[in-house]
């Protein structure tokens, strides 16, 4: 399922991101896809999501090209 959040702060984005991936957490075999623009941010969902779970682990990162 397709879902956009708007908003400039990186941190309600990340919330909102947290919590979908907490709810979609059904099957360990699928992977959740999240798009980003750029590696670095990427790097900085990864190690906040580690930072708030513990681990960050069986998610497929995409870019947008």
């Amino acid at each position: 399922m397709l879902g956009i959040t708007f908003s400039n702060r990186f941190e309600i984005l990340l919330d909102a991101l947290t919590g979908r991936l907490a709810q979609a957490g059904s099957d360990p075999f699928v992977a959740p896809q999240v798009i980003v623009p750029t590696t670095a941010v990427e790097r900085r969902i990864q190690l906040a999501l580690a930072d708030r779970a513990g681990i960050c682990a069986n998610i497929d990162f995409s870019y947008l090209a």
